[in-house]
Protein backbone atom coordinates (compact mmCIF):
# COMPACT_ATOMS: atom_id res chain seq x y z
CA UNK A 1 0.00 0.00 0.00
CA UNK A 2 1.74 3.13 -1.17
CA UNK A 3 0.68 6.75 -0.95
CA UNK A 4 1.58 8.70 -4.07
CA UNK A 5 0.23 12.19 -3.51
CA UNK A 6 0.35 14.22 -0.29
CA UNK A 7 -2.79 15.99 0.86
CA UNK A 8 -6.14 15.02 2.28
CA UNK A 9 -7.46 13.13 -0.74
CA UNK A 10 -4.93 10.75 -2.17
CA UNK A 11 -4.54 7.24 -3.44
CA UNK A 12 -2.37 4.25 -2.74
CA UNK A 13 -0.99 1.31 -4.68
CA UNK A 14 -2.31 -1.95 -3.31
CA UNK A 15 -0.69 -4.45 -5.69
CA UNK A 16 2.08 -4.53 -8.27
CA UNK A 17 2.11 -7.03 -11.12
CA UNK A 18 3.90 -7.55 -14.42
CA UNK A 19 1.97 -7.25 -17.66
CA UNK A 20 4.09 -9.99 -19.25
CA UNK A 21 3.21 -12.49 -16.51
CA UNK A 22 1.36 -15.35 -18.31
CA UNK A 23 -0.84 -15.82 -15.25
CA UNK A 24 -2.23 -12.30 -15.66
CA UNK A 25 -5.59 -12.88 -17.37
CA UNK A 26 -8.45 -10.38 -17.74
CA UNK A 27 -10.27 -12.31 -15.03
CA UNK A 28 -7.57 -12.06 -12.37
CA UNK A 29 -6.89 -8.43 -13.31
CA UNK A 30 -10.51 -7.72 -12.45
CA UNK A 31 -10.18 -9.76 -9.27
CA UNK A 32 -7.16 -7.73 -8.17
CA UNK A 33 -8.91 -4.46 -8.94
CA UNK A 34 -11.94 -5.45 -6.86
CA UNK A 35 -9.98 -6.85 -3.91
CA UNK A 36 -9.50 -5.06 -0.59
CA UNK A 37 -11.73 -2.02 -0.52
CA UNK A 38 -12.92 -2.40 -4.12
CA UNK A 39 -13.00 0.45 -6.62
CA UNK A 40 -9.50 -0.33 -7.85
CA UNK A 41 -8.06 0.92 -11.12
CA UNK A 42 -5.38 -1.08 -12.94
CA UNK A 43 -2.86 1.38 -14.39
CA UNK A 44 0.64 1.15 -15.90
CA UNK A 45 3.62 2.38 -13.89
CA UNK A 46 5.50 5.43 -15.14
CA UNK A 47 8.59 3.41 -15.89
CA UNK A 48 9.21 1.46 -19.07
CA UNK A 49 9.13 -1.82 -17.19
CA UNK A 50 5.79 -3.47 -17.99
CA UNK A 51 4.54 -3.07 -14.41
CA UNK A 52 0.87 -2.65 -13.64
CA UNK A 53 -0.31 -0.99 -10.45
CA UNK A 54 -3.66 -1.33 -8.70
CA UNK A 55 -4.71 2.13 -7.57
CA UNK A 56 -7.36 2.83 -4.96
CA UNK A 57 -8.56 6.23 -3.75
CA UNK A 58 -8.56 6.99 -0.04
CA UNK A 59 -8.55 9.90 2.39
CA UNK A 60 -5.07 10.29 3.87
CA UNK A 61 -5.08 9.05 7.45
CA UNK A 62 -8.08 6.75 7.06
CA UNK A 63 -7.69 3.04 7.57
CA UNK A 64 -7.46 0.85 4.48
CA UNK A 65 -10.00 -1.99 4.43
CA UNK A 66 -8.47 -5.42 4.90
CA UNK A 67 -5.35 -4.38 6.85
CA UNK A 68 -5.12 -5.10 10.58
CA UNK A 69 -4.50 -2.45 13.22
CA UNK A 70 -2.45 0.57 12.26
CA UNK A 71 -0.77 -1.14 9.31
CA UNK A 72 -3.48 0.28 7.09
CA UNK A 73 -3.12 3.90 8.21
CA UNK A 74 -1.18 6.02 5.74
CA UNK A 75 -0.32 9.04 7.88
CA UNK A 76 2.77 7.80 9.75
CA UNK A 77 6.20 9.00 8.60
CA UNK A 78 7.58 5.45 8.48
CA UNK A 79 4.72 4.19 6.29
CA UNK A 80 4.99 7.14 3.93
CA UNK A 81 8.76 6.71 3.65
CA UNK A 82 8.38 3.03 2.86
CA UNK A 83 5.82 3.97 0.22
CA UNK A 84 8.47 6.08 -1.47
CA UNK A 85 10.96 3.21 -1.49
CA UNK A 86 8.51 0.85 -3.14
CA UNK A 87 7.44 3.42 -5.71
CA UNK A 88 11.10 4.02 -6.51
CA UNK A 89 11.64 0.31 -7.10
CA UNK A 90 8.58 0.35 -9.39
CA UNK A 91 10.17 3.24 -11.34
CA UNK A 92 7.35 5.61 -10.43
CA UNK A 93 10.01 8.14 -9.52
CA UNK A 94 8.07 11.39 -9.47
CA UNK A 95 5.43 9.71 -7.33
CA UNK A 96 8.18 8.52 -5.00
CA UNK A 97 9.31 12.12 -4.47
CA UNK A 98 5.70 13.11 -3.64
CA UNK A 99 5.61 10.30 -1.09
CA UNK A 100 8.88 11.52 0.43
CA UNK A 101 7.48 15.02 0.75
CA UNK A 102 4.49 13.57 2.59
CA UNK A 103 6.83 11.60 4.89
CA UNK A 104 8.92 14.69 5.65
CA UNK A 105 5.82 16.80 6.29
CA UNK A 106 4.51 14.11 8.64
CA UNK A 107 7.70 14.34 10.71
CA UNK A 108 10.30 11.96 9.22
CA UNK A 109 13.36 13.03 11.20
CA UNK A 110 16.21 12.28 8.78
CA UNK A 111 15.39 13.47 5.24
CA UNK A 112 19.04 13.18 4.13
CA UNK A 113 18.69 9.44 4.70
CA UNK A 114 17.46 9.22 1.11
CA UNK A 115 21.01 9.82 -0.17
CA UNK A 116 22.30 6.63 1.45
CA UNK A 117 19.18 4.48 0.97
CA UNK A 118 19.79 1.90 -1.80
CA UNK A 119 16.06 1.80 -2.48
CA UNK A 120 16.03 5.50 -3.40
CA UNK A 121 19.19 5.70 -5.52
CA UNK A 122 17.08 5.87 -8.74
CA UNK A 123 15.79 9.28 -7.61
CA UNK A 124 19.34 10.67 -7.59
CA UNK A 125 20.49 8.82 -10.68
CA UNK A 126 17.67 10.19 -12.85
CA UNK A 127 18.65 13.71 -14.03
CA UNK A 128 15.01 14.77 -14.45
CA UNK A 129 13.95 13.62 -10.99
CA UNK A 130 17.03 14.79 -9.10
CA UNK A 131 15.99 18.50 -9.02
CA UNK A 132 12.60 17.51 -7.59
CA UNK A 133 14.31 15.53 -4.84
CA UNK A 134 16.66 18.41 -4.06
CA UNK A 135 13.69 20.77 -3.74
CA UNK A 136 11.99 18.37 -1.32
CA UNK A 137 15.13 18.06 0.80
CA UNK A 138 15.64 21.82 0.82
CA UNK A 139 12.06 22.47 1.90
CA UNK A 140 12.35 20.00 4.80
CA UNK A 141 16.00 20.33 5.88
CA UNK A 142 16.37 19.63 9.59
CA UNK A 143 19.57 17.65 10.26
CA UNK A 144 22.89 19.18 11.32
CA UNK A 145 24.88 15.97 10.73
CA UNK A 146 24.37 13.86 7.62
CA UNK A 147 25.98 11.77 4.90
CA UNK A 148 25.85 13.12 1.34
CA UNK A 149 27.12 10.11 -0.64
CA UNK A 150 26.01 6.51 -1.00
CA UNK A 151 28.19 3.69 0.33
CA UNK A 152 29.34 2.80 -3.17
CA UNK A 153 30.55 6.29 -4.11
CA UNK A 154 34.19 6.11 -5.35
CA UNK A 155 36.73 8.30 -3.60
CA UNK A 156 38.54 8.88 -0.33
CA UNK A 157 36.31 9.42 2.73
CA UNK A 158 36.12 13.05 3.79
CA UNK A 159 34.47 14.72 6.79
CA UNK A 160 33.51 18.38 6.37
CA UNK A 161 32.85 20.37 9.57
CA UNK A 162 31.70 23.98 9.60
CA UNK A 163 31.06 26.58 12.29
CA UNK A 164 28.67 29.35 11.27
CA UNK A 165 29.14 32.61 13.20
CA UNK A 166 28.08 36.24 13.27
CA UNK A 167 30.73 38.27 11.45
CA UNK A 168 30.74 41.01 14.07
CA UNK A 169 30.25 39.21 17.38
CA UNK A 170 31.49 35.71 16.61
CA UNK A 171 28.31 34.28 18.12
CA UNK A 172 27.10 30.95 16.68
CA UNK A 173 24.16 31.06 14.28
CA UNK A 174 21.64 28.29 14.89
CA UNK A 175 18.93 27.10 12.54
CA UNK A 176 20.47 28.39 9.31
CA UNK A 177 19.53 26.60 6.09
CA UNK A 178 22.61 25.18 4.36
CA UNK A 179 22.93 23.78 0.84
CA UNK A 180 26.15 21.98 -0.09
CA UNK A 181 27.20 20.87 -3.57
CA UNK A 182 30.45 19.26 -4.61
CA UNK A 183 32.17 17.49 -7.48
CA UNK A 184 32.88 13.78 -7.20
CA UNK A 185 36.37 12.36 -6.77
CA UNK A 186 36.94 12.72 -10.50
CA UNK A 187 36.00 16.41 -10.54
CA UNK A 188 32.56 15.87 -12.11
CA UNK A 189 29.31 17.36 -10.86
CA UNK A 190 27.07 15.03 -12.85
CA UNK A 191 27.28 12.26 -15.41
CA UNK A 192 25.59 14.54 -17.92
CA UNK A 193 27.12 18.01 -17.80
CA UNK A 194 24.94 19.95 -20.25
CA UNK A 195 23.13 21.71 -17.39
CA UNK A 196 23.82 22.48 -13.73
CA UNK A 197 22.36 19.42 -12.04
CA UNK A 198 24.83 18.26 -9.37
CA UNK A 199 24.69 14.67 -8.17
CA UNK A 200 26.35 15.13 -4.74
CA UNK A 201 24.45 17.50 -2.46
CA UNK A 202 23.21 18.02 1.08
CA UNK A 203 20.60 20.16 2.83
CA UNK A 204 21.01 20.83 6.53
CA UNK A 205 20.20 23.14 9.44
CA UNK A 206 22.90 24.39 11.76
CA UNK A 207 22.81 23.08 15.33
CA UNK A 208 22.46 25.21 18.46
CA UNK A 209 26.23 25.81 18.44
CA UNK A 210 26.13 26.96 14.80
CA UNK A 211 27.77 23.80 13.49
CA UNK A 212 27.02 21.29 10.78
CA UNK A 213 28.89 18.25 9.50
CA UNK A 214 28.72 15.98 6.48
CA UNK A 215 30.41 12.71 5.63
CA UNK A 216 31.29 12.57 1.96
CA UNK A 217 34.21 11.84 -0.38
CA UNK A 218 37.06 14.21 -1.08
CA UNK A 219 36.04 16.30 -4.13
CA UNK A 220 38.39 16.33 -7.08
CA UNK A 221 39.73 19.41 -8.81
CA UNK A 222 39.09 20.00 -12.48
CA UNK A 223 39.77 22.27 -15.44
CA UNK A 224 37.30 25.05 -16.19
CA UNK A 225 35.99 25.93 -19.65
CA UNK A 226 39.12 27.94 -20.36
CA UNK A 227 41.47 25.15 -19.35
CA UNK A 228 42.50 26.68 -16.02
CA UNK A 229 42.82 24.35 -13.03
CA UNK A 230 40.18 24.73 -10.30
CA UNK A 231 41.39 23.37 -6.93
CA UNK A 232 39.23 21.01 -4.84
CA UNK A 233 36.38 22.89 -3.20
CA UNK A 234 32.84 22.62 -1.85
CA UNK A 235 30.06 25.03 -2.81
CA UNK A 236 27.76 26.35 -0.11
CA UNK A 237 24.62 28.46 0.02
CA UNK A 238 23.47 29.68 3.43
CA UNK A 239 20.34 31.49 4.55
CA UNK A 240 19.66 32.57 8.13
CA UNK A 241 17.09 34.93 9.64
CA UNK A 242 18.60 38.36 10.20
CA UNK A 243 21.62 37.75 7.95
CA UNK A 244 22.53 38.33 4.34
CA UNK A 245 22.38 35.18 2.17
CA UNK A 246 25.85 33.84 1.44
CA UNK A 247 26.62 31.85 -1.71
CA UNK A 248 30.25 30.94 -2.21
CA UNK A 249 32.74 28.09 -2.14
CA UNK A 250 35.48 26.93 0.19
CA UNK A 251 38.72 25.60 -1.33
CA UNK A 252 40.41 22.68 0.47
CA UNK A 253 43.97 23.47 1.51
CA UNK A 254 45.27 19.93 0.97
CA UNK A 255 45.07 20.42 -2.79
CA UNK A 256 48.76 20.86 -3.72
CA UNK A 257 47.79 23.28 -6.49
CA UNK A 258 46.07 25.64 -4.04
CA UNK A 259 49.22 27.69 -3.68
CA UNK A 260 50.72 30.93 -4.86
CA UNK A 261 48.45 32.88 -7.20
CA UNK A 262 45.52 30.47 -6.86
CA UNK A 263 45.47 30.74 -3.08
CA UNK A 264 45.87 34.51 -3.21
CA UNK A 265 43.01 34.73 -5.70
CA UNK A 266 40.75 32.66 -3.41
CA UNK A 267 41.53 34.95 -0.48
CA UNK A 268 40.93 38.10 -2.54
CA UNK A 269 37.57 36.74 -3.68
CA UNK A 270 36.56 36.19 -0.07
CA UNK A 271 36.41 32.41 -0.19
CA UNK A 272 36.96 30.91 3.29
CA UNK A 273 39.66 28.26 3.02
CA UNK A 274 39.06 24.87 4.65
CA UNK A 275 41.91 23.44 6.67
CA UNK A 276 42.31 19.71 6.03
CA UNK A 277 44.06 17.30 8.38
CA UNK A 278 43.88 13.62 9.27
CA UNK A 279 41.72 12.93 12.33
CA UNK A 280 41.13 9.39 13.52
CA UNK A 281 42.50 8.16 10.23
CA UNK A 282 40.04 10.17 8.10
CA UNK A 283 40.70 13.29 6.07
CA UNK A 284 38.76 16.04 7.86
CA UNK A 285 38.15 19.62 6.79
CA UNK A 286 37.19 22.40 9.18
CA UNK A 287 36.26 25.99 8.43
CA UNK A 288 34.49 28.90 10.10
CA UNK A 289 32.07 30.80 7.89
CA UNK A 290 30.98 34.29 8.99
CA UNK A 291 27.63 35.81 8.03
CA UNK A 292 26.89 39.52 7.76
CA UNK A 293 23.89 40.74 9.77
CA UNK A 294 21.21 42.63 7.90
CA UNK A 295 21.41 46.28 9.00
CA UNK A 296 18.57 47.38 11.23
CA UNK A 297 15.96 49.52 9.50
CA UNK A 298 16.06 53.21 10.41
Amino acid sequence: MHVIEPGRYTYYIDDIMFERDPRLTPENRAQLANGRGGNGIVMPSRGDDGMLLVRRDIVLGEKIPGYPGQSGVLSTPAALYENARTLSSARSLEDAVHALRAAFAAGHETPMQVVTDPGLIPLIADPEIRPLLRDALRDHARESVATMVSSGEPGDPFVFRVALVDEGTGDPIAGALVELVQADAGGRYAIRTAAWNPRLFAYLRTAADGSFEVRTVHPGGYEDDEGAYVPSHIHFSIMADGYRPYDSETPLDDDPLLAGALREEAVQQGHPITRVEIRDGVSTGTVTIPLQPVPAAN
